[in-house]
């Protein structure tokens, strides 16, 4: 058992049903990844190990201009192949992993005005004595600090709303830990690039400032408050919850969660990518 209990977005929606909580956060279970989770974690793997290989270069040969820009599908290529062969993929998996990466390998352009790039790396602060914790896929840092971006990858089956990212939950989450980590920063833009729906980023990102985020504090508040109920009840009930339940693979206790589960899973449309004909 861990601990301390540390609040993060997956925790949070955990938190939804406090049994699932229990689970994976307290006793530590290690919750099986489905196919798709595994494809996610392959296209970030790689996307992360390509952006730190692009900006390396650019840090280092400002000059490089259209040879780096020949290269990078090469670059990301290599990347993508690393991370797949520590993983027993089919054929078809392994085939929509590469199509999907060329798709977005086809549209990301690296931002060499940026002062730094950094792909996820873990943030931490403290709320009310606890720990906060979240791991943005990509951070670009601007005018000395003064400004920065947080970047989401959706690889995902689900189709993305653009123009309402500066409202996502995990982003904002980002943005909050980022702020009380750099007291410099004085705006952060959010973004989410989504390849599979033909969109790299929000035409129109969302702009946060600290002002703007105390629907985070609020919504730590009143996860506390679930959480040290339930330690100080002892009391971890499998509760039906749409988020908490989505994407579940615990033995639950309930029948009816299964049901949730089942009808969230079904209203989840899927979007194989096609290849395209050279």
């Amino acid at each position: 058992m861990t601990n301390s209990p540390i609040l993060s977005n997956s925790s949070m929606i955990a938190l939804g049903c406090p049994y699932r909580y229990y689970r994976l956060f307290i006793e530590g279970y290690d919750e099986p990844d489905s196919d798709a989770a595994t494809q996610g974690t392959i296209l970030h793997a790689a996307r992360a190990g390509y952006v730190s290989q692009l900006w390396r270069i650019c840090k280092h040969r400002r000059k490089l201009g259209q040879e780096l820009l020949r290269r990078s599908p090469t670059i990301f290529q290599r990347a993508l192949a690393t991370v797949m062969s520590k993983y027993k993929l089919t054929e078809y998996e392994q085939e929509q992993c590469e199509a999907l990466g060329a798709r977005f390998c086809e549209a990301f352009q690296l931002d060499t005005g940026a002062d730094n790039h950094i792909v996820e790396r873990r943030l931490y602060t403290t709320y009310r004595g606890y720990s906060v914790e979240g791991t943005p896929d990509h951070v670009a840092i601007y005018d000395g600090g003064r400004r920065a971006k947080v970047i989401d990858a959706k690889f995902g089956h689900v189709r993305v709303d653009f123009e309402t990212a500066q409202h996502n939950r995990q982003l904002r989450l980002y943005a909050w830990i980022w702020f009380q980590n750099h007291p410099e920063c004085q705006e952060i833009d959010i973004e989410i690039e989504a390849p599979r729906f033909g969109g790299m980023k929000d035409s129109h990102p969302g702009t946060v400032t600290r002002d703007t985020l105390s629907d985070v504090e609020e919504r730590l508040d009143r996860k506390i408050a679930e959480l040290e109920g339930c330690i100080s009840t002892s009391s971890w009930l499998a509760t039906p919850d749409g988020d908490a339940c989505k994407y579940c693979t615990l033995h639950c206790p309930l029948t009816v969660s299964v049901i949730i589960r089942l009808l969230s899973r079904a209203l989840t449309i899927h979007h194989p990518i096609k290849r395209r004909r050279k």
